[in-house]
């Protein structure tokens, strides 16, 4: 029965990844059946899963529903029970079921996975998402070539059917790196081919123009400075790793542009301002910077109309139902590039109301302390023999981080996918060794 329960988890595991960015709401297939619409069907496995998932606790596991669960698990199961509350108040459409149903099944399959209390189901887990991830970099690359900053689309049988911005695609390159550095660097297992993956990786990364990625790019390579090694050896790798992948993207933009291989300034770039303006040089990007709302990419902006938003302190409390960050910026018809909240906090605080901020913010604290307590304090080179739980940890502060600049893992999303696996896992690490020692 168990190996039964194992096949299920991973296909629904993966089922749940393969539905992100569908919606029940766009099945259409009775008025335009197409590949397009016939895709669609795969915002379907959300529903299906949450039912078999219920179906599986009721029977197995109604007796003991909380015990055993991770902190990130409770968050998310009562931040969107509030949410489909304050929908039902407020603005009820069955497009925001979908960020419901997608959060609900993953919390709940967790929730399984939890209650089954095997390691090697959440280090397998740990291994199919990066190994989703290559494989998603690799298909991405090879019909996106020449895309540095903008947008490009994967397609399916000549169909454009999940569309990906280059700042998310160079996160999925930033998880690959961190999993190659820790495996490589902090685990002292590095050559000369290995070396060659890293530099590669974080080129790109610098290619893709992420800001927010290149920077925790950066301290994420400050970590070698905490190994015991001769002192002009760290600085000498963190050079290679870190200032040459500059030098590299630079080159490559030049080319492509004809240009002069080392003029950084005059190096092409695609960025877009929030009011829709292009600016082709790094210099032009860098100059624009005048004012707080252009060095924050709108999103300063977009900050002070959500904390000016009057509502009445019942949604204040509970919220207005999921994505409403859309549908508030919306009203105002100004943002070309984007209109969601670009922060967790606000994201939950209009979605989930004060009451979800709350929640979050004793979920944090209550994390981070455990992990300033049982990991930061203890030396790094205790994690050589698991790797698995310090990249965990790395992703987990690297999303907290994108939290502040992107909704990331407040919404049905790749990111919350990540951020309650890897979570779980480092939970899930800290549990079973201090049941050792005790």
């Amino acid at each position: 029965m168990n190996k039964i329960y194992n096949y299920y988890i991973f296909t629904a595991y993966v089922l749940l990844i393969s539905s992100i960015g569908s919606n029940i709401a766009n099945i259409k297939l009775l008025t335009n059946f197409n590949v397009k619409n016939v895709q669609e069907l795969r915002s379907l496995f959300p529903v299906i899963i949450l039912f078999i998932n219920f179906l599986i606790i009721i029977t197995k596991y109604k007796s003991n529903f909380f015990k055993n669960l991770t902190p990130s698990l409770f968050f998310f199961f009562f931040f969107t029970v509030i949410q489909f509350i304050a929908l039902l108040f407020n603005q009820y459409n069955i497009f925001y079921l979908q960020f419901i149903f997608g959060t609900l099944s993953l919390v709940s399959l967790f929730i399984i996975i939890c209650k089954i209390n095997n390691k090697d189901i959440f280090s397998k887990l740990f291994y199919l998402n990066f190994y989703l991830i290559a494989f998603l970099v690799i298909i991405f690359i090879y019909q996106n070539p020449n895309i540095t900053y903008g947008s490009g689309w994967i397609n399916i049988f000549g169909h454009q059917i999940i569309n990906i911005n280059s700042n998310g695609f160079s996160r999925y390159l930033l998880f690959l790196y961190i999993y190659f550095y820790v495996n490589y660097i902090i685990s002292n297992n590095i050559n000369f081919y290995k070396f060659l993956i890293l530099l590669s990786i974080s080129t790109l990364i610098f290619l893709y123009e992420g800001r927010v990625n290149i920077g925790i790019l950066l301290i994420i390579n400050t970590i070698i400075f905490f190994k015991k090694i001769n002192f002009f050896k760290k600085l000498l790798l963190f050079f290679f790793i870190s200032i040459t992948p500059f030098f590299f993207s630079t080159v490559w933009q030049n080319n492509l542009k004809n240009n002069s291989y080392f003029d950084f300034w005059n190096s092409p770039t695609f960025r877009t301002a929030t009011t829709g303006e292009k600016y082709n040089t790094k210099k032009e990007y860098i100059f624009s910077y005048l004012s707080i709302d252009k060095i924050t990419t709108g999103r300063y902006e977009k900050w002070k109309i959500i904390l000016e938003y009057k509502q009445t302190i019942t949604n204040k409390i509970l919220g207005n139902g999921p994505e409403f960050d859309r549908v508030l910026l919306n009203r105002y018809n100004k943002y070309p590039t984007g209109s969601d909240s670009a922060n967790a906090i606000l994201y939950l605080y209009l979605c989930g109301g004060i009451l979800s901020v709350i929640l979050f913010l004793l979920l944090i604290i209550y994390q981070l302390q455990k992990i300033w307590k049982n990991f930061i304090m203890n030396n790094i080179e205790n994690y050589n023999s698991n790797s698995k739980v310090f990249i965990s940890i790395i992703c987990f502060i690297y999303l907290l981080i994108r939290s502040l600049f992107e909704n990331s893992f407040s919404v049905w999303s790749i990111d919350q996918i990540l951020f309650i696996l890897f979570g779980c896992y480092w939970n899930f690490f800290l549990k079973k060794s201090n049941k050792i020692k005790n």
